[in-house]
């Protein structure tokens, strides 16, 4: 540990406390942080306590009008910038998590007051702006603005961090590689005998966002096929989170005789009552068109659900196609439909175990605590 030394961490919180996908990552990377640096200051408005842990809860205002958010935007990049001049002698290093690519004014403070910047690139946002058709004639200009923010994010940035190799060939990181090291600082641990897959129902889950991006609505269109074949044996199918199409896909497999008996949309719930329901799932489907390392995928496996996946982002590196998951050929309801029925009628308990034994391997926070050590101490290591 560097005597005197200090990380702040820092990244665009979400509209919606409910919605919080990665507080559970700031909360590892400070956890991790306590024990690489003399103190920790987390700017964002989260419950910690931790003698080393000080949190300046900078918050954001957000608004459905363009004006409007931008305006916020940019008076919380302005309160930000001040938190972290006030700071700056507390600190010598500033890690960007979620959205932190976009925060390019306290980002250039924070390297101008001495700070070395770490940024973790956790997906795709270019390519999430082009293939989330919702935006519509605003998704050209966000991914125009998103690439201009990112290539400047990782110019100005000191170390990359990515979760897997995949990642480092993201074309946005090109002119990059020098400074990209693969760090995956979601640990996960395994939960007091787990149920054997075995005894529990023949329930789906999908947990995130409720839009295109994430392929819930192809999810759905496979549900409905598999509804249809009298061989069915799927008990529930639990969508949990919200998004903008919810509502229509809520509505039409609800209006459906053939799946309105095992649908359910239960909205955003707590992370205790999401873990709980995970613990009585057999399969975990996210048949997403752009991921990083989802937080959910490491959680549904530490409780021994197997995974039927798209190859998106980082997950090919976790997943062993029909060993500890199933990764999707594509994203057509069809294909879904069949990995999940293929899923259902195999040995179950083997993709369970190995599912189990890939989060104790990879992702035991002694394990992540000894990469997280070198790369952000920069003590020169291979990728």
């Amino acid at each position: 540990m560097a005597s005197g030394s200090g990380i702040g961490i820092v990244r665009i919180p979400p509209p919606d406390d409910e919605q919080d996908a990665s507080e559970k990552a700031i909360r590892n990377i400070a956890n991790l942080s306590i024990e690489t640096y003399d103190s920790v200051i987390i700017f964002d408005d989260i419950s910690v306590k931790h003698q080393s842990i000080t949190v300046d809860p900078v918050q954001k205002s957000d608004s459905d009008s363009v004006l409007l958010s931008i305006f916020f935007n940019l008076y919380f990049q302005i309160k930000l910038s001040k938190s972290i001049i006030d700071h700056r002698d507390d600190l010598d290093t500033t890690f960007w998590h979620i959205g932190g690519y976009r925060l390019i004014f306290p980002m250039i403070v924070s390297k101008s007051t001495g700070h070395d910047i770490i940024i973790a690139v956790t997906g795709k946002p270019t390519k999430g702006f082009k293939n989330e058709s919702s935006w519509g004639r605003w998704g050209k200009l966000l991914a125009f603005l998103s690439y201009f923010f990112e290539r400047t994010a990782y110019r100005i940035a000191d170390r990359i961090v990515v979760f897997s190799e995949a990642m480092v060939e993201y074309n946005l990181l090109e002119d990059f590689e020098y400074k990209t090291h693969k760090l995956r600082f979601n640990y996960e641990s395994i939960p007091d005998s787990p149920s054997p897959i075995t005894d529990r129902d023949n329930v789906i889950v999908f947990l995130g966002r409720i839009i295109e991006l994430k392929g819930a609505d192809k999810l759905a269109k496979a549900i409905e096929i598999l509804m249809k074949k009298e061989s069915c044996s799927i008990d529930r199918v639990l969508f949990i989170g919200d998004g903008n199409i919810r509502a229509d896909l809520e509505s039409k497999l609800n209006s459906n005789p053939q799946t309105s008996d095992v649908i359910e949309f239960t909205g955003w719930v707590s992370r205790k009552r999401a873990m709980e329901i995970l613990e009585d799932a057999k399969i975990f489907a996210l048949p997403s068109k752009s991921e990083g390392l989802p937080k959910a995928l490491q959680e549904a496996m530490a409780r021994g659900v197997i995974p039927v996946v798209s190859p998106a982002g980082s997950i090919p590196d976790i997943i062993q196609d029909h060993e500890n998951g199933v990764l999707l050929a594509d994203d057509n309801p069809e294909t879904i439909a069949a990995a999940i029925e293929e899923v259902l009628a195999a040995e179950q308990s083997l993709y369970s175990k190995k599912a189990i034994q890939t989060i104790e391997s990879e992702f035991s926070k002694e394990e992540i605590l000894k990469r997280f050590k070198a790369v952000v101490r920069f003590q020169e290591e291979n990728c």
